[in-house]
């Protein structure tokens, strides 16, 4: 099963604030997560996939 983990975990990684990443959320630029009760989670796959998308869009867009 794949490990899952919350908005301190994430945003950590990111190296961002939770409230950084509340933002983000809100505008749609997270992968897919879900709630547990008032918890989110992302799995962690997910999460490093679109991190990896997105440093590959940032460099095809400065060449």
């Amino acid at each position: 099963m794949n490990e899952l983990i919350g908005a301190k975990q994430f945003a950590k990684f990111l190296g961002v604030s939770v409230r950084t990443l509340d933002t983000l959320d809100k505008k749609g630029d997270l992968p897919a997560g879900f709630r547990v009760g008032h918890v989110r989670r992302w799995r962690k796959d997910d999460v490093e996939q679109w991190v990896v998308k997105r440093i590959n869009d940032q460099i095809i867009k400065d060449h």
